[in-house]
């Protein structure tokens, strides 16, 4: 079961850490999810999508070479 949520924040980073200095610049967003759960993570943003606060969410999961990181993907009107 897919889980979901809106978007309550977000900011695009252009001066990152080293790590994910190769995905710069990059979009993270704070998400509430069901049952009152607020997280912070990267936003997963379709080509040509606009980010606006309010807009829908389904949780992902990002490969990276030390493990997965959870991300919100954004969704469709």
């Amino acid at each position: 079961m897919p889980v979901e949520g809106l978007l309550y924040s977000w900011t695009r980073i252009h001066a990152a850490p080293a790590v994910f200095q190769p995905l710069a610049p990059y979009t993270v967003g704070i998400v509430d999810l069901e049952r009152r759960i607020r997280l912070a993570c990267p936003l997963v943003v379709p080509d040509g999508a606009g980010v606006a606060v309010g807009s829908k969410v389904r949780m992902v999961v990002m490969a990276f070479e030390d493990g997965p990181l959870f991300a919100a993907r954004l969704q469709g009107p």
